[in-house]
């Protein structure tokens, strides 16, 4: 389908085989996830720039812009592809685990947008987090990232009944609008392709930022954090080069429709090569509804 090669973050010397944790937080997300065509050559410049923030492994670290699918109507040789997601997403370990005292300061629920990069490596493919907003005032954790502090707080969002959404921040915007099939009738073609986009497991990382799920924060108050506790050491050894890998329940997948109409000052300077094609029309989205079972794999990239 397509796909977008993603960071290898190599220090073999250093990295033992792969570690596997399975189904250390559930979630459930829904809404609209959508496939946009942007320039090759400015998001080629993105990951070199991604490359550079990593001054442990930089240098060692295989950055690459994916082809799309044969049959994807836009230029492979001038353009690559983000995806942009608009969904709510419920924690539901935070939801069942944290202790009260935390309730007034951590988001269990919270709504959100991303705008991601598809990936592929020697090992698979998936998502990186290029940015994310959220109008919510507790610390929100996304149990599909690598990194609590990826997410930047905005003013606001707002939902229109003609399916535009705003976002705010100050004087600057991005404006969203979307539909889909209210009785959300699957469509097995979507599935498949966005199954590529993320991995037949939902896989997601923040790269280069590295493994941060907040635990200095909820400490022993979840299950999940007294897992992590014995690989401490391992985990700040790979520093980035984590990936949340999910295995998938119940769910509901349709074909959708996006647009992007405007991005201003915060929003451009977040994604300049989304923001210079705008406005744009996907060329694939689906609408999901969809329960989660998160793990996580790390070293992610590496042999």
């Amino acid at each position: 389908m397509f796909g977008v090669y993603v960071f290898l973050y190599v220090l073999l010397s250093c990295y033992s085989a792969a570690e596997v944790i399975p189904s250390l937080r559930s979630a459930r997300n829904v809404g609209t996830v959508a496939r946009f065509p942007v320039s090759r050559e400015a998001l080629e410049a993105e990951l070199r720039r991604l490359e550079g923030l990593d001054d442990i492994c930089g240098d060692e670290v295989n950055l690459r812009v994916a082809e799309g699918l044969p049959r994807d109507s836009y230029d492979q040789s001038q353009y690559a592809e983000v995806t942009v997601t608009y969904q709510t997403i419920t924690d539901r370990t935070l939801e069942a685990e944290m202790c009260n005292t935390l309730r007034d300061s951590v988001s269990t629920e919270s709504r959100y947008m991303s705008i991601a990069m598809p990936f592929v490596s020697d090992k698979r493919h998936g998502l990186l987090s290029l940015a994310i907003f959220s109008n919510d005032d507790k610390t929100v954790m996304v149990p599909f990232d690598t990194n609590r502090n990826a997410v930047q707080r905005i003013d606001s969002i707002e939902e229109n009944n003609d399916g535009t959404v705003t976002f705010r921040k100050g004087d600057d915007v991005m404006v969203l609008v979307m539909q889909h099939d209210a009785g959300c009738q699957s469509d097995a073609l979507v599935e498949d392709d966005f199954n590529v986009v993320y991995g037949e497991h939902l896989t997601m990382t923040n790269y280069p930022a590295p493994f941060d799920w907040g635990c200095d924060i909820l400490q022993s108050a979840t299950s999940f954090c007294q897992v992590l506790a014995d690989y401490r050491c391992q985990l700040n050894r790979v520093n980035g080069d984590v990936c949340t890998v999910s295995s998938n329940g119940a769910s509901k997948r349709c074909s959708a429709k996006m647009s992007v109409q405007t991005m201003t000052g915060f929003f451009r300077n977040a994604a300049p090569f989304l923001a210079d094609m705008t406005p744009t029309e996907s060329f694939e989205a689906e609408w999901i509804d969809r329960e989660h079972d998160v793990g996580l794999q790390f070293p992610c990239f590496t042999p």
